[in-house]
């Protein structure tokens, strides 16, 4: 049994990709804000959020399998519990045959004294009347007739008595053997309980360590069902927040202005920049200051159960412009432009900062092929990510 295996095998499954997520955004931010991050650098970054979501997967195959082993020990404990109670049964059958064998020996035992006692008897009493028959053929010796006929009585009772001698003897020599083969079974009976005894100790063990098991994978079990309960929780959360975006913002929707995308416990609404910005500003035009409040709004209703993540995607086309200027780069124009809609969001429609996260993403994460005009139009865009809290 691996009862110990199984302990050390059963660990925390976590869904822990969207806070990977959140922590990598951050980092990104926090590298745009402070100083330049070569695309090496955040290769590393994702590479690194790939290893952990492949350990993600292998924990919950082992959850998996702990669950498999957790049946298999309560079957197992069913099976030993059925051969104790047989096993108790067979003790119970052993003890009434060894009372009635013992009460049998000391019957038997009972036989032979009253036997000896018999035969000492009758000797004795052969020998007096041999000593009769003996002394009234001195005194009747004159008396042919009467002596033959006193030695024929005699010879006739001596045979009686030597036949019924050898009788008992043959008696006492089966009762004898008849004990010593039960004294041996008795033996081995003895011999059969102690191995019981011992057997059912050692089954005895066994259950207590299948129980100890079987707490200790409950226990586990019940922390699995507590954190896939919260799990569930949060796609409700983020399920609701959905369901309530789509009615109030279904005009955008039909309208192609707004589109959204659900990914495991993440809500991800996506806008391009031709709606928000001009080429090369990061400050919102008017008709996407109105498109933002009616999605602020929406998202101000929920705020309580959610976290926002405001990010700036870019073409690979480099900014026209001098080299240290207010855009240098697809990075502070991608980083700028999330920063104006986490400040509108917070200034106008009174989104409270620490829901908020902004974070450049430059030319890095396309969803198109920037080879064509229209790839990179849907290139240029701002999602704004929502996640449980």
């Amino acid at each position: 049994m691996k009862l110990d295996d199984l302990q050390q095998a059963q660990k925390l499954s976590l869904d822990v990709t969207p806070l990977l997520d959140v922590v990598f955004l951050l980092v990104l931010f926090f590298a745009v804000t402070t100083s330049f991050i070569s695309p090496e650098k955040l290769d590393e970054l994702k590479a690194n959020v790939a290893t952990l979501r492949k350990e993600k997967v292998i924990l919950e195959d082992d959850l998996e399998r702990n669950k498999a082993e957790l049946a298999a020990n309560n079957d197992r404990l069913v099976e030993l519990d059925q051969r104790l109670l047989e096993l108790q049964n067979a003790l119970r059958k052993l003890a009434s045959v060894k009372q009635a064998q013992e009460k049998t020996i000391e019957r038997l035992r009972n036989d032979i004294i009253r036997i000896s006692t018999e035969q000492d008897d009758f000797t004795e009493k052969m020998a007096a009347r041999i000593a009769a028959l003996q002394d009234a053929n001195r005194k009747l010796e004159d008396i042919t007739a009467t002596q033959t006929s006193l030695i024929r009585e005699k010879e006739g009772v001596i045979e009686d008595a030597n036949a019924r001698l050898r009788e008992l003897e043959d008696r006492h020599a089966s009762l004898t053997a008849r004990l010593e083969a039960l004294e041996s079974k008795h033996r081995q009976l003895q011999m059969t309980a102690a191995s019981l005894e011992q057997e059912k100790a050692g089954l005895v063990k066994q259950i207590e360590g299948l129980r100890a098991s079987l707490s200790a994978a409950q226990a586990n079990n019940e922390k699995y069902q507590a954190i896939d309960a919260q799990r569930s929780e949060r796609q409700r959360l983020i399920d609701q927040t959905g369901r309530s975006l789509n009615a109030g913002l279904s005009t955008l929707v039909s309208e192609g202005t707004i589109a959204f995308k659900k990914h495991q416990d993440r809500l991800t609404i996506e806008l391009s920049d031709r709606i928000l910005f001009d080429s090369g500003s990061d400050m919102i035009k008017p008709g996407g200051l109105e498109i933002l409040k009616r999605v602020g709004e929406v998202l101000k209703q929920h705020i309580g159960n959610i976290e926002i993540v405001v990010g700036g995607h870019t073409d690979n086309v480099p900014i026209r412009g001098k080299s240290g200027g207010l855009y240098a780069n697809n990075w502070v124009l991608s980083a700028a432009r999330a920063v104006s809609v986490v400040r509108y969001l917070q200034d106008e429609v009174g989104i409270p900062a620490d829901h908020m996260t902004a974070a450049g993403y430059s030319q890095y994460r396309p969803i198109a092929d920037n080879a064509t005009d229209s790839g990179r139009a849907l290139n240029r865009r701002i999602e704004i990510v929502l996640l449980p809290r």
